[in-house]
């Protein structure tokens, strides 16, 4: 499989793609998944700037929230958005945020909708760039898919990240205490796990760019019955692992652009990733990124709703 990327600055050049039926432009259409636990002001603030023409949310919130409250706040969004049925109790680390996700992927695939591209957010991101820039970009690269990957061993990860996988984590079924007794347990005793040994593993950030036929692919592999899904299942924070492994060992590995155009900072502390205010704007604005991660509810947008103010 070919995949040409054509790398653009903050300033799109004015090219589009004749995408036309009859004489009228085809509009790129966007299907957003939406991990979100808190703060529903701000998850409108997201939805304020993504909530047009061509584009449709769906939104996973996690069961410990009240969803009364976001159903209140982002009410009038309620044309564009659609609830997963479904809704996870998440914790940090486990494969619960994969079966969220799922959920999410699922919710879409089942809405009859089809995105030319499905992007995977929290609710504490926003885009960078208004929606006519981002869809260029993606006009201009509409075969190709984006997720941000690594191999295994990553130097950047505590013991190159094989401890995420080759120890059993009970991250999902019990505490703290728990969790640790078992894994020195099992390091005590040189009990190690493998993956399949015709799978390589990879890594990255958890939020992708993928489209519809990749999306597709996934909901078919990701299943309880395939060797993968109970082997990440019972991984340390499996949705930096599980989706990029399954991807980069497939047919669709050629296609997978590796960057996410997420400005995400990972190097500032003194919270990781780094909390984004006004004092970022110019790093971010010269990154080259679509989405920016993550907002806290005090950082101004300027009158444009698209940017943010200095």
């Amino acid at each position: 499989m070919f995949t040409c990327i054509l790398f653009m600055p903050l300033t799109f050049q004015e090219k589009t793609l004749n995408l036309k039926v009859g004489n009228k432009k085809e509009t790129m259409k966007f299907a957003y998944l939406i991990l979100a636990h808190k703060d529903p002001q701000q998850l409108a603030r997201l939805l304020s700037l993504i909530c047009v023409e061509g584009n449709s949310v769906y939104l996973h919130i996690d069961s410990k929230s009240d969803i009364a409250s976001f159903q209140e706040h982002l009410a009038p969004y309620q044309s564009y958005i659609t609830f997963t049925p479904n809704r996870i109790s998440i914790n940090w680390g486990g494969f619960s945020m994969i079966k969220a996700t799922l959920a999410l992927i699922h919710t879409y695939l089942s809405s009859g909708k089809k995105a030319d591209f499905i992007h995977l957010v929290s609710g504490q991101d926003l885009p960078l760039l208004p929606d006519p820039d981002i869809k260029k970009f993606f006009e201009l690269n509409s075969s190709s898919n984006f997720m941000e990957w690594h191999p295994i061993p990553y130097n950047r990860w505590f013991n190159g990240g094989k401890d995420r996988f080759c120890y059993k984590w009970l991250t999902d079924e019990e505490n703290q205490e728990n969790i640790d007794l078992l894994i020195n347990f099992q390091k005590k005793f040189n009990i190690r796990f493998e993956l399949p040994s015709n799978i390589t593993p990879f890594g990255g950030s958890q939020w992708w760019s993928l489209t519809h036929s990749c999306i597709e692919y996934l909901a078919k592999k990701c299943i309880p019955s395939d060797i993968l899904y109970q082997f990440f299942k019972y991984t340390f924070v499996p949705d930096e692992l599980y989706f990029h492994t399954i991807l980069l060992n497939s047919e669709w590995k050629d296609s997978i652009i590796n960057n996410n155009y997420r400005f995400i900072d990972w190097d500032t502390g003194p919270e990781y990733p780094l909390t984004l205010t006004e004092s970022d704007h110019s790093r971010w604005e010269a990154s080259g990124k679509l989405w920016g991660r993550k907002f806290g509810s005090i950082t101004r947008m300027n009158n444009t709703q698209h940017a943010f103010s200095k």
